[in-house]
């Protein structure tokens, strides 16, 4: 009888309780929920410098790093310094140049000497397994009572979502200084909702000093570039030089505005952007690496993205024709002096511009494929009618010119990134495209 009483005692007490325990769950749930908002609203640089950031990543990865030292290496003072250290001073602090980014020694430019990327899609017919992401970033989100992350990205952090396809990264094989990209359609949400997500996480924790790494842990650090099991949209990073009338050269560098969420106020190379086509009609025209960053070209430097936005989804390549105008100045259509009357984008080297591949890494923030390029306009009247025509699009606050052949009457480009190609100031993958970049640029361009 006693042991009934008491059985009855303690189930009067829990199920008095419950409510309490719920309504605290539901707090707890909502702290966290307002906690991530903040993070995503603002940016992780209002709590964190970038540059700490990437040192507590650096730390939690330590074992990892340690365990593939033979087959990767990371981004620091060392690479910048056998890249570019003949043209630039670099500060003492070493973990200001210390980027999240890992590489085989085989992907770059600098240090192949031979490199160069091939694109298949593929097989239509095969069944693609579910992303190996999904799963743990539902059980994430739970934490926040978030049951749709693009929902809550849109209307709680008031961060715009384009749900476009992509072209997503599903295996990489190399052979002979080739890299060939296997790649099957996405989604940018689907992107959004996992690889953002790890990244996401990251920032979570380290803000409020947590430990629970879940998604960061499903992805194997001895294989970065194994994506069958986490297809992922890439990266495309440009370092764009065009040859002047006078006989020097200009080297674009773009400044992102302040009020974008990630790396506001940052430096990075111009063009940059998504492998992906605009519309499903003609996609095969569009699974081309040079489309893609003609398209970039033409949206960042004429900001002709809203041109364009009328025809795109009937016509990808209508861009191309599209006439621009200024004050004061004849109406031009830049896509025609830049690619010609029909462009023939499978071309890399033209008699308007060389498009050399110089990188592949991998940035393990969000552990998100990068590809760098760089791009030598070298028919200067092309740089002569375009110069007064080029301006900022919607992502920047500026588009900076500088010369990279001495001349002083023009803004140095040595000296102008000097002080900025930091984690403090550059983002990752566009300051080794820049330093790729310029590597052959001084070895191959420079001098003929």
């Amino acid at each position: 009888m006693n042991i009934l009483f008491l059985v009855l005692a303690l189930l009067g007490i829990v199920i008095g309780t419950l409510p309490i325990v719920v309504w605290w769950l539901g707090r707890l749930r909502e702290k966290r929920r307002q906690m991530l908002k903040d993070i995503i609203k603002r940016g992780i640089d209002k709590f964190i410098s970038y540059n700490k950031l990437y040192q507590k990543l650096y730390a939690y990865h330590k074992i990892d790093i340690s365990q593939t030292n033979a087959n990767y290496s990371a981004i620091t003072l060392n690479y910048f310094k056998n890249t570019i250290g003949s043209s630039l001073t670099f500060a003492k602090f070493e973990d200001r140049y210390a980027f999240p980014l890992f590489f085989r020694h085989s992907w770059l430019l600098s240090r192949s000497k031979s490199l160069d990327f091939k694109l298949k899609t593929i097989d239509s017919h095969t069944k693609l397994p579910e992303n190996s992401l999904n799963r743990p970033t539902q059980m994430f989100l739970k934490k926040f009572g978030i049951s749709d992350y693009c929902d809550f990205l849109s209307k709680e952090c008031e961060k715009n979502i384009w749900d476009q396809e992509t072209f997503d990264l599903y295996a990489m094989y190399q052979k002979n200084g080739i890299l060939e990209f296997t790649c099957c359609m996405g989604m940018y949400s689907n992107f959004a909702q996992t690889y953002e997500l790890v990244q996401k996480e990251l920032y979570y924790n380290f803000v409020c000093g947590k430990h629970d790494f879940a998604l960061r842990k499903t992805i194997n650090f001895a294989h970065l570039e194994d994506y069958h099991s986490r297809p992922a949209k890439i990266g495309l990073n440009v370092c764009l030089v065009m040859k002047r009338p006078d006989g020097g050269d200009t080297l674009f560098i773009h400044k992102r505005r302040e009020t974008l969420v990630e790396y506001p106020g940052f430096y990075h190379v111009i063009p940059a952007g998504t492998f992906q086509p605009v519309t499903t009609v003609d996609r095969d025209k569009q699974f081309n690496f040079t489309y893609s960053i003609a398209r970039e070209i033409l949206e960042e430097l004429f900001n002709m993205e809203e041109a364009d936005k009328t025809f795109r989804k009937d016509d990808p390549m209508k861009i191309f024709s599209l006439p621009v105008t200024r004050q004061g100045l004849p109406t031009i259509v830049p896509g025609k002096i830049l690619f010609g009357e029909n462009p023939d984008l499978d071309k890399t080297f033209t008699n308007n511009f060389d498009l050399v591949p110089t990188g592949f890494l991998v940035d393990i923030l969000s552990f998100k494929p990068e590809l760098l390029f760089f791009m030598y306009v070298k028919n200067p009247e092309i740089y002569r009618i375009l110069d007064d025509y080029i301006e900022k699009n919607w992502e920047g606050e500026g588009i900076f010119k500088c010369d990279i052949t001495g001349y002083k009457y023009n803004r140095n480009a040595y000296k102008f990134i000097e002080p900025l190609i930091t984690v403090d100031y550059f983002l990752p993958a566009g300051a080794v495209a820049i330093c790729e970049g310029l590597k052959y640029y001084e070895e191959n361009i420079k001098n003929r």
